[in-house]
C-alpha cells in the first residue's frame, strides 16, 4: 500500500501552490497525498487522513504534541517557513530557535540560515538545504506562466493602466498600527528601541508627503501599495490622503508574488520581499536607510541593496528613470541555496528519503472529544467561509481560509502538466 503523505500550509495565503507543486512530485512517485491549507484542518486531517509523515511550516510544540500523542511513530518534517527572519538580525528567530526541537527533520533555504544554526549550537544533522519553494515561481517560466496571471490579466481584472510604470510599494510599518500596550510591551522585551519607533513614525510620514507631491507633479507611475499585514488600511488611507488620485491602488490581502512578478519597480523601507524582487530581476529601490538605527542599517538585506533614497529628489528621479537593476544573485546563492525554480522537487526528494527511512505504525490512537470539536470546528469555518458569513467566524482568521476541492483539483492537474 502507497505512503500516506500529509502536506500543512498554515494559510493559504503564504503561497499554497508550493505545497501543490510538492504534492505533485510525491504523487509521480507513487505517495497518497493529502493537503491541509491551514492549521485549523490539521487534527481533522490527521486523524481522518492517518499519514506516514507530516510535512508542516512551522512545527510548535502545540502542534508536535497533538500528532505524537496520536502516533508517536509519523515524523515531522519542519519547513519553517519564515526563514527570511535570518535577514533582519545577526541571530536566529527566537520562535525558530524555541520551537526546533520539535521537529524530527528540517529543511531550510540555503547556507546562511544552516550555518547560523551551527552556530548557535542547534543540532543541524537532522537539516537538510532545499531552497525556498514558494520561491520556485520566480525561477520557472513554465510553472509561473500556468499559475500567476499575467499583467494584461491583472489589468483587465482590476481596471489598471497598462500604459504607466507599475510601482508596487511594500509599506512596513505595523508597529504604528499597534496599541501603547502592545507597544510597550516589546520594547520592555526589546524586539524594538523607542529610536527605532520615532524613526518609523517620521519615515512613514515622510513617504505620505513624497507620494502627494510625486502625484501633484507627474502621471507616468501607477502606485500599487501593499501595507503590511499588520496594518490598518483604512488608516493608512486617511493618513496618506492620495485615494483620489487614479494611479493609486492598495492591496487588500492575498500573495505578493504576483504582483512583484508583474511589477515595474518595488520600493520598500525595510521589509526582506526585496529579496523576493531580486529574484524577479525587478529594479528596486530602498526608502530612507537615514532613518533606520544603525543595528538595522546592518541587517543583510539592507545591506545589499543598491538603489536607496534618502530625499525626495532622489525618490523621483528613481521613478522618473527606466530602470535602474542590480545583479543579487551571489547573495541570493547564498540565502536561498539555488536560483533554478527546483526547491519543490528537491523538497520532495527530501521527503522520500525521510519516508523510506521509517516504518510507521498504522494504529492512531483516538481522542474522541477533542478530535470530533476539531472536526466540527474544522467544518464551520468551510461552511463560514462558502456562505461569505466568514466576517462573523469566532475561530481566528476569518479571510477566505477554505479552498474548494474543486480549486485544488483544477491547479494540481495544471501543475501536473507543468512538471
Amino acid at each position: 500500500m502507497a505512503k500516506k503523505i500529509l502536506l500543512v500550509e498554515q494559510h493559504r495565503n503564504r503561497g499554497f501552490e508550493s505545497n501543490l507543486i510538492i504534492g505533485a512530485y510525491l504523487k509521480k512517485i507513487g505517495y497518497r497525498v493529502q493537503f491541509s491549507f491551514t492549521g485549523s484542518q490539521l487534527v481533522k486531517n490527521i486523524v481522518d487522513f492517518k499519514p506516514d509523515l507530516v510535512y508542516y511550516p512551522w512545527v510548535t510544540k502545540y502542534v508536535y504534541s497533538i500528532l505524537k500523542k496520536r502516533n508517536p511513530e509519523v515524523p515531522i518534517v519542519n519547513s519553517f517557513k519564515e526563514q527570511n527572519g535570518i535577514l533582519a538580525g545577526s541571530n536566529l528567530n527566537d520562535r525558530l530557535r524555541k520551537n526546533f526541537k520539535y521537529s524530527d527533520y528540517v529543511l531550510v533555504w540555503g547556507n546562511m540560515i544552516k550555518n547560523k544554526m551551527e552556530s548557535e549550537g542547534l543540532d543541524t544533522s537532522k537539516v537538510s538545504i532545499t531552497g525556498v519553494p514558494r520561491f520556485d515561481l520566480y525561477f520557472n517560466e513554465k510553472l509561473q506562466k500556468a499559475l500567476v496571471p499575467s499583467k494584461s490579466e491583472i489589468a483587465a481584472k482590476f481596471k489598471l493602466p497598462l500604459n504607466k510604470k507599475w510601482c508596487l510599494i511594500a509599506l512596513d510599518f505595523p508597529i504604528l498600527f499597534q496599541s501603547p500596550k502592545r507597544v510597550n510591551e516589546l520594547i520592555n522585551r526589546r524586539v524594538y528601541t523607542k529610536e527605532y519607533i520615532n524613526q518609523t513614525q517620521k519615515a512613514y510620514s515622510k513617504l505620505g508627503k513624497w507620494l502627494r507631491k510625486y502625484l501633484s507633479r507627474h502621471s507616468n507611475v501607477l502606485f500599487i501599495i501593499r501595507p503590511h499585514p499588520g496594518s490598518n488600511l483604512k488608516q493608512i488611507k486617511a493618513d496618506q490622503d492620495i485615494e483620489d488620485y487614479d494611479n493609486v491602488r492598495y492591496i487588500s490581502n492575498g500573495t505578493i508574488n504576483k504582483w512583484i512578478i508583474n511589477c515595474d519597480k518595488y520600493i520598500t523601507r525595510f521589509s526582506t520581499s526585496i529579496t523576493e524582487a531580486w529574484m524577479a530581476k525587478k529594479s528596486t529601490l530602498l526608502l530612507m536607510k537615514d532613518l533606520l538605527p544603525d543595528d538595522y542599517k546592518n541587517h543583510v538585506h539592507i545591506k545589499e541593496s543598491k538603489f536607496i533614497a534618502n530625499d525626495y529628489i532622489q525618490f523621483e528621479k528613481s521613478l522618473l528613470k527606466d530602470k535602474q537593476y542590480a545583479n543579487h544573485n551571489k547573495f541570493l546563492k547564498n540565502y536561498i541555496y539555488k536560483l533554478d525554480g527546483k526547491s519543490c522537487y528537491r523538497t520532495a526528494k527530501a521527503i522520500n528519503k525521510i519516508a523510506n527511512r521509517v516504518v510507521v505504525n498504522e494504529y492512531y490512537t483516538s481522542y474522541f472529544l477533542e478530535d470530533n470539536i476539531e472536526k466540527i470546528k474544522a467544518n464551520i469555518k468551510v461552511l463560514l467561509n462558502e456562505t461569505g458569513l466568514n466576517k462573523y467566524n469566532p475561530f481566528e482568521r476569518p479571510n477566505e481560509e477554505h479552498i474548494s476541492s474543486k480549486k485544488i483539483t483544477s491547479k494540481l492537474k495544471t501543475i501536473e502538466e507543468c512538471i
